[in-house]
């Protein structure tokens, strides 16, 4: 016996079993056939007349259920109504919603699904597993940044305020003016508000560090810890740095004309350096009594005063702007006189052969010699007195007394006159 699908295909195969009369070829497992051929062979007799009739009788599987076809029943087809072809299972209709194929059993390919396999799975299914060839639905969930609780097919984002994996994560409230971050990585759209550091942290939950406060952390705390938000020191109990000073909580850069700690040193010119005083950043120009040194304007020295210190004073010490040397002593130089608290030149003084202090000096002089003299005439006369009048005994002082200058004078030469004459 010969069978096959098709005449050029047939292969022989023997009989599963045989009686006298009856030969039997049994399909196991069953399987669809389209040719069966059986021949006829003489055995055991050479010669004589015979005869043989050939009666084929083949017998089917019943018919399969709906849906079902081929051997045993055992495959499916998806047909929009009516049976399949049981050989086959080839539809006479259309196939249902996602199916396709001759025998309305082939699933779609991944990326698609639905009627006809013209709908696309989402992108967002997690890990770019396919969806489901009927539903759409991703097999393992969404990807961050989608709702697998409202969309099984994952093409709905993260609601409000809501980003990440299973959109289980909330958005930062210090996105700048609150906005809404991104869906999938909590990314604030246009940065952070103020005291939130954008650079370190992109979803805005980062605080400001390293002494830094306000918008996008770039303003200086002046002070070793501040508020993130408002800069305010004075909650730290924080002391501020040199060239600051407390003003409502927050360290403010000294004045004008201020610099130092806590700014309490004064610069004396019209700006100066908040730290370190320095007034050539800004001007060459320093206050008067006051000139340049090192950059900063230093006190004028002994014996100047002025605008530059470029004027002298004539005492030992002045006022280093006013020139005024009252405040420190009443002596001028020599050749100068006070006057109006200044040390100014003695013009007459100097138009004199000889300074007043001379002049003075020889006046004394001269009255010194003078008590000398009339004090000597005095006694000369005295004894010429007690001479005269044998020794008697007389006050002192009337005796001076009634010796007039004359003869005073001439005792004077008397007594010189002896000497004289014993040459």
């Amino acid at each position: 016996m010969y069978i096959g699908n098709g005449v050029s295909s047939m292969v022989e195969q023997p009989f599963s079993a045989v009686t006298e009369t009856v030969p039997t070829y049994v399909l196991s497992p069953p399987q669809a056939m389209q040719a069966i051929r059986v021949t006829g062979r003489m055995t055991g007799k050479l010669d004589g007349d015979y005869m043989t009739i050939c009666e084929k009788e083949i017998y089917r599987q019943q018919d399969c259920e709906n849906g079902t076809y081929g051997p045993d029943c055992n495959k499916t087809c998806h047909c929009v109504e009516g049976h399949c072809d049981a050989i086959t299972g080839t539809c006479g209709t259309w196939c249902k919603r996602d199916w396709r194929g001759a025998a309305c059993n082939e699933t779609c390919a991944d990326g698609s699904y639905g009627t006809n396999c013209s709908l696309s799975c989402s992108a967002f299914c997690r890990n770019n597993r396919p969806c489901h060839h009927i539903n759409g639905t991703c097999i393992e969930g969404c990807a961050d940044g989608y709702d697998f609780s409202t969309d099984k097919t994952c093409n709905t984002p993260c609601g409000h305020r809501r980003y990440g994996r299973d959109c289980s994560s909330i958005c930062s409230e210090y996105c700048h003016n609150k906005q809404t971050c991104h869906h999938i990585n909590g990314t604030c759209p246009n940065g952070c508000g103020d005291g939130y550091d954008f650079n370190r942290d992109k979803t805005c939950n980062a605080t400001c560090k390293n002494r830094k406060f306000g918008k996008n952390c770039s303003m200086d705390c002046n002070c070793d810890e501040c508020h993130h938000i408002n800069g305010s020191c004075a909650i730290f109990k924080q002391q501020c740095d040199t060239g600051f000073k407390m003003d409502k909580d927050i360290c403010q850069p000294c004045e004008r004309r201020r610099f130092g700690p806590n700014c309490a040193n004064e610069c004396h010119c019209e700006q100066c350096h908040n730290v370190n005083g320095s007034c050539d950043l800004y001007t060459n120009n320093c206050d008067g009594g006051f000139r340049l040194n090192n950059g900063l304007c230093k006190p004028c020295g002994q014996r100047q005063y002025g605008q530059n210190c470029s004027t002298e004073c004539h005492c030992e010490r002045c006022h280093i702007v006013n020139g005024s040397c009252a405040l420190y002593s009443s002596d001028c130089d020599m050749g100068y006189r006070m006057e109006n608290d200044l040390c100014i030149e003695n013009i007459e003084a100097s138009s004199k052969p000889y300074s007043s202090s001379t002049g003075a000096i020889g006046g004394v002089v001269t009255a010194d010699v003078a008590v000398t003299i009339v004090i000597i005439a005095a006694v000369v006369c005295y004894k010429r007195r007690r001479m005269n009048n044998n020794g008697n005994n007389r006050d002192f002082f009337n005796d001076i007394a009634m010796c007039s200058p004359t003869a005073s004078q001439s005792a004077f030469k008397s007594e010189q006159q002896p000497n004289l004459k014993t040459d």
